[in-house]
């Protein structure tokens, strides 16, 4: 037999003599960080400062989505859990699309010798 006042979940541990309604509080500094770590992913992403550094937005994308799956499940937020489950899985192949796959580090070691000579190519014709 079980004894009633002992926390059986996270969620109760986390917010002790709740009223025993189910409310999920995503409010805490695992959420601040992941989402502060949401935000600075995306700006990577979207920033398309190279295929070296949007992995790395993948890689961090990696890390948050973890933290959202840890926190929807710690806090009975079943959806977000789920999402990030799936987003983790994405962004796991988008790590492997920008920085692990060896032939495409191939591929871009030689686009990247090249674009950096037609961007001076460039800058030269807009000065000029």
């Amino acid at each position: 037999m079980v004894a009633r006042n002992r926390p059986r979940t996270l969620y109760e541990l986390r917010n002790p003599g709740g009223s025993g309604a189910l409310t999920a509080r995503m409010n805490g500094p695992l959420e601040w960080i992941a989402a502060i770590g949401t935000m600075i992913a995306a700006a990577l992403v979207a920033a398309d400062l190279g295929r070296k550094v949007t992995g790395w937005g993948f890689v961090l994308f990696c890390a948050v989505a973890a933290l959202w799956v840890v926190s929807g499940l710690t806090t009975r937020a079943l959806p977000i859990a789920a999402t990030n489950a799936v987003l983790l899985v994405i962004d796991a192949w988008g790590v492997w699309q920008y920085l692990l796959n060896p032939r495409k580090k191939k591929v871009i070691d030689r686009v990247e010798k090249v674009a950096a000579k037609i961007e001076r190519e460039v800058k030269a014709e807009e000065a000029g």
